[in-house]
C-alpha cells in the first residue's frame, strides 16, 4: 500500500518499552510510516502522543480461544526461550499459562479500546476471521482498495508445524517452566 513499514523489531526494544524507556524505539519509528507486532503494539499510547493525528488499527481473532491456539502454534515454531513472550506475558511458552495469557491478550484489547474510544477517525478494530479486509482497511486509511486479494498470510488453519519441531519445543517448554 506504499508504506514503509517496520514490522517484528529487535528484542531490546520490547526491553527498554517494558523499563519506560522509548528513546530507541522512536529513533527506530522516525524512519517508518506503518508498524506492526512487537514492541509497537505495547508502545500505542506512546505511538499516539508521538505521532498525533496517526491512525491505529487494532487486529483481533475470533475469539480468545483462537487467538491462544495462533500464540501457541506460533511458540512452536520459533526458537525456543523467546523473551519478548516472557516480558509480555512472563513466561517463554504459552502452553501451561492460558489463563494469563488469555487474560493479558483481553486487558489489552480493552485498553486500546477505551484509550481509543471517542476516536473513530483515529481508531478501527478489524477481524480477518469475521471477514474484513480491504473494504474496511481502505475506507479507515482513505485509499483505494487495491486489485489484489486481501494479503492474510497468518491462517492458522494454513500452518503446518513440523511434528519434530512441536514435539521438541514442547519438550523444551516443560524444562523452562
Amino acid at each position: 500500500m506504499g508504506f514503509k513499514h517496520q514490522a517484528f523489531y529487535k528484542e531490546a526494544l520490547v526491553e527498554y518499552i517494558s523499563q519506560g524507556d522509548t528513546s530507541l524505539m522512536f529513533q527506530h519509528s522516525d524512519i517508518y510510516t506503518s508498524f506492526t507486532d512487537w514492541p509497537w503494539n505495547i508502545a500505542f499510547r506512546e505511538m499516539d502522543e508521538k505521532y498525533p493525528g496517526s491512525k491505529f488499527i487494532l487486529t483481533t481473532r475470533i475469539s480468545s480461544n483462537a487467538w491462544y491456539e495462533s500464540l501457541c502454534n506460533h511458540a512452536m515454531s520459533l526458537a525456543p526461550k523467546n523473551n519478548v513472550r516472557k516480558l509480555i506475558f512472563g513466561h517463554y511458552y504459552p502452553f501451561h499459562y492460558k489463563q494469563s495469557h488469555i487474560e493479558t491478550y483481553q486487558q489489552h484489547n480493552e485498553a486500546v479500546r477505551q484509550y481509543f474510544a471517542n476516536r473513530p477517525d483515529d481508531f478501527i478494530e478489524l477481524c480477518w476471521e469475521k471477514g474484513d479486509g480491504w473494504n474496511e482497511l481502505c475506507r479507515f486509511l482513505g485509499m483505494g482498495v487495491p486489485a489484489e486479494d486481501f494479503p492474510w498470510l497468518n491462517k492458522t488453519a494454513r500452518k503446518n508445524i513440523n511434528e519434530v519441531t512441536m514435539m521438541k519445543n514442547r519438550l523444551l517448554s516443560h524444562l523452562l517452566k
